[in-house]
Order: C-alpha cells, then sequence, then structure tokens
C-alpha cells in the first residue's frame, strides 16, 4: 500500500494529541495517580488478550522480565504519573512539547550509560531541540492564564516525565535485545507498572 508509512505517522500523531487531551481532562477531574492506575489495568487487560489471541506464552527469559519490569516502572509508573500531573496543572501544549525532549534524555542516557556515540548532527539535533522547548515554556505570552506556581510545577513534572520515558526507553531497549517482541515487551512493562 502506497503511503502506509506517511498514513501511520499522521494517524500516530493526531492520536497522541487527542491521547494528551484526554488525560489532561481526565486528570483535573480526578487525580493522576487514579488516570495512570486506571488506564494501566485497562491497557493490561488488552495487552494480555492481544499476546494470547496472538499464541503467546508466558515463558520469557527472567532477565529480559527483569529489565523490562523496571523500564515500566521508571516509565509508565513513575514517568507517567509525573504526565499526568503535569498535564492536570498546565494541560497539554505545553507538557507535550517538554515531553518531544524525551528522545533527548533517552539518548543522553544511552550515551552515558551504554556508551552509545552521538555524532555533531545528534548533539546539533539536541541542541535545536532545547531551545526550542525553552523559548516556548519561557514566553510570558503564551503561558499568562497560567497561575506561576503551577506553570514552573508542571514544566518541572514534565521534565521529570520527559526523562522517566527517556530512561525508560533505554531499559526497555536492553529487556528487548534478551529475545522479547514488540507486544510482549510492551504487556510486560505495563503490567509491571
Amino acid at each position: 500500500m502506497p503511503y502506509l508509512g506517511e498514513i501511520a505517522g499522521i494517524g500516530t500523531a493526531i492520536l497522541w494529541a487527542a491521547n494528551a487531551i484526554f488525560f489532561a481532562e481526565g486528570a483535573k477531574r480526578i487525580d493522576a495517580l487514579s488516570v495512570s492506575i486506571l488506564r494501566l489495568i485497562l491497557a493490561s487487560v488488552i495487552l494480555t488478550v492481544l499476546h494470547l489471541a496472538l499464541g503467546g506464552r508466558f515463558n520469557f527469559p527472567l532477565d529480559a522480565v527483569l529489565w523490562l519490569g523496571a523500564s515500566g516502572i521508571v516509565a509508565l509508573a513513575v514517568g507517567d504519573w509525573f504526565l499526568f500531573s503535569a498535564l492536570g496543572k498546565i494541560g497539554p501544549r505545553i507538557v507535550m512539547l517538554v515531553m518531544s525532549a524525551s528522545p533527548v534524555f533517552a539518548a543522553l542516557i544511552a550515551w552515558i550509560f551504554l556508551g552509545e556515540t552521538l555524532g555533531l548532527m545528534a548533539i546539533g539535533g539536541i541542541a535545536l531541540t532545547v531551545v526550542g522547548i525553552c523559548l516556548v515554556v519561557l514566553n510570558k505570552k503564551g503561558n499568562e492564564h497560567l497561575e506561576r506556581k503551577n506553570l514552573v510545577t508542571g514544566v518541572i513534572f514534565s521534565v521529570l516525565a520527559a526523562i522517566g520515558q527517556g530512561s525508560g526507553l533505554v531499559i526497555a531497549k536492553h529487556g528487548m535485545s534478551l529475545g522479547v517482541g514488540e507486544i510482549d515487551a510492551t504487556m510486560i512493562r505495563v503490567v509491571t507498572a
């Protein structure tokens, strides 16, 4: 099918944006922890059913389960609690912008702990991303409706969420390298979280 990648990319962007709006509204109506727990329970059921429907068995290498479980706790339990808390405080516009730094944190963490290399283009991309995020967050014109306390707390929580997501990706990468596929790895991460 022509343009399948482009269609998938646009669809993902639309769902990502809608997801942020729905979670922001949920975090405002009920607390961030409840939103996170409800999401993880629902996702656990769906992923477990999908795993079984695809003929999966529950015989994963123990070290892979430990790494993937750690990734789930870091990214999906702790990181997403910060994400939902930030969404409830300052809304999706700034939070999702700051969350776009999670690949930056993943690259830096992989560079520090896994010895992966960062080329000049990667360093330039990281710098450009960070400068762009700072320009938007520090621009008072788009943030005048937010209380300063909520803005500061929301940005800090957003950064912690991005660090959680980036760390979780690096940890999950190691767990998946031990012989677990994408759907199974996601299931292990979500169930553990």
